[in-house]
């Protein structure tokens, strides 16, 4: 079993290409798995942005929906008052209960990566001064 340091290590935050917006993904020996994905409105995507959102999804800031799709694939989705979405799971899981740890993974991944995010500003900061 893996300690939570070494899956906090595993967990990056990268920059959607083409497109305002970011993705939490999770990397494994073989590649990495998209735990969620932005639902950006601006033209582009600021690291303060990014970190809110992720603030955001780590905190369960919004309204979650769990949905089934066509092809019977689960989604989650967290949204804000307005219904205007957040952030998203990709429609892969097979059935609510695995949707919603899913969420919950990728709350705390969120949270996880939003503290290291806060931790290398504070000390950009310091290096500048």
């Amino acid at each position: 079993m893996r300690r939570y340091s070494e899956r906090e290590a595993a967990i990056a935050v990268i920059p959607l290409r083409n497109a305002a917006g970011w993705r939490l993904v999770h990397r494994t020996p073989t590649g990495a798995d998209v735990m969620a994905t932005s639902a950006e409105n601006s033209a582009e995507t600021s690291t303060e942005t990014m970190r809110r959102g992720l603030r955001r999804l780590g905190d369960g800031d919004g309204t979650l929906a769990m949905t089934e799709t066509l092809d019977h694939h689960w989604q989650w989705t967290l949204a804000d008052i307005g219904d205007a979405p957040i952030v998203s799971s990709p429609p892969i899981y097979r059935d609510p209960g695995s949707c919603r740890r899913a969420y919950l993974d990728a709350r705390r991944a969120a949270h996880a990566a939003a503290d290291h995010a806060a931790a290398d500003h504070a000390a950009a900061d310091q290096a500048g001064r």
